[in-house]
């Protein structure tokens, strides 16, 4: 299933997205469930890194498309964002988000099939990066994993959808998470880089708000692995 949402205060614009979409899917074979947004703030009020794809237009009423963009660049970095305008040069704005691609206004499937070769081998990157892990009869997908926690003897999954909490040792959780995402920052806590959003000396600060606290000893290690996945983001 691919999760999509559209960002379009047009009923009618958004309908012709809508249409263009589910022929595209047709005609590839996507299994896809498409959400629309009129505004970014309704978009922004709802949205927890559950797309993989999202459509969005420029001009907005309220708080634009512009902005939108980069609330969700705060909080994923490398999901396919495609900017739809019915202006060439708006298209401009999207560099300053690093949008994956934009389209002009009518879209067709043509246009569409066009775009999404290269939205589909990010998206592709993006899940290769990705494992699903089965804890007390849940599934959680890492790539919705923040960070894992241990304490006094519990492990806890914090989650884009809440925390889920079991008993383990940590050592033994992250021998089974994607290593080129996530790292050790101190006795208590493996980070999803993804989610990273600033570091400052020995603190951590999450796209979610929270800080870690990153150990002196750590630090150098550390350091080398979110370099090397900065280096190698998309």
């Amino acid at each position: 299933m691919l999760p999509v949402a559209v960002i379009e205060d047009s009923v009618n614009d958004a309908k012709r997205l809508q249409d263009v979409w589910r022929e595209y899917c047709d005609l590839t074979n996507t299994d896809s469930a498409l959400d629309i947004y009129p505004s970014a703030e309704e978009f922004l009020s709802q949205y927890h890194c559950q797309y993989d794809l999202i459509f969005i237009d420029i001009d907005l009423p309220g708080k634009s498309g512009l902005f939108a963009s980069q609330k969700v660049r705060e909080a994923d970095e490398s999901v396919p964002l495609i900017i739809v305008t019915q202006v060439a040069k708006y298209a401009i704005d999207g560099y300053t988000v690093n949008a994956t691609d934009f389209i002009l206004k009518p879209i067709s499937v043509g246009i569409l099939k066009e775009k999404m070769v290269r939205v589909n081998n990010i998206i592709e990157r993006r899940k290769s990066m990705s494992i699903n892990l089965l804890v007390k009869d849940n599934i959680i997908k890492t790539e919705n994993l923040i960070y894992v926690e241990v304490s006094k003897h519990n492990i806890i999954y914090h989650t884009i959808d809440g925390n889920i909490v079991c008993r383990g040792a940590l050592k033994d959780v992250e021998t089974k998470l994607p290593p080129n995402v996530f790292t050790r920052l101190n006795y208590s806590f493996v980070v999803n880089m993804n989610y990273i959003s600033s570091i400052d000396k020995l603190d951590c600060k999450l796209t979610n708000g929270e800080t870690l606290f990153i150990s002196r000893n750590r630090k150098k290690e550390f350091s080398y692995d979110f370099a090397r996945f900065l280096g190698g983001s998309l």
